[in-house]
């Protein structure tokens, strides 16, 4: 019983890292939505870091590179296909320029962290 009882304390402690974990997410979360000027920078320095031929835009190609890198660093196999690469750009491109913008990446992470936030805030309340 000795056993039980550690076990049920790490598994306390363990939902209490877990829970300090998401509540700090969390936090991020609402500084980045709640500060223009930081969230455009976030927004700049990711957009900047795909535009790798600097020319203002992001084309599929560097797209597809992004998304592949991203993939690997994850260690997810495989990665998204030319249709999945495809239909991603395509959301994102919601001027149908064939080229994403700064201001489409910005409209596109805002929308991540809007939903990052919501189930965030979800699991903290079914703790």
């Amino acid at each position: 019983s000795e056993m039980c009882i550690r076990d049920s304390i790490n598994a306390e402690y363990m939902g209490i890292i877990i829970m300090d974990e998401a509540k700090s997410n969390l936090d991020m979360v609402n500084v980045l939505l709640n500060n223009e000027k930081l969230f455009n920078q976030v927004v700049k320095t990711v957009f900047d870091s795909i535009d790798t031929d600097k020319s203002g835009s992001l084309e599929l190609s560097e797209m597809e590179s992004f998304m592949r890198k991203v993939c690997d660093e994850m260690n997810i196999k495989g990665g998204p296909n030319k249709t999945e690469i495809n239909e991603i750009f395509d959301s994102l491109d919601t001027d149908k320029s064939k080229s994403i913008g700064i201001d489409e990446m910005g409209t596109f992470l805002k929308k991540i962290l809007l939903d990052q936030q919501k189930a965030l805030t979800e699991s903290l309340l079914k703790k």
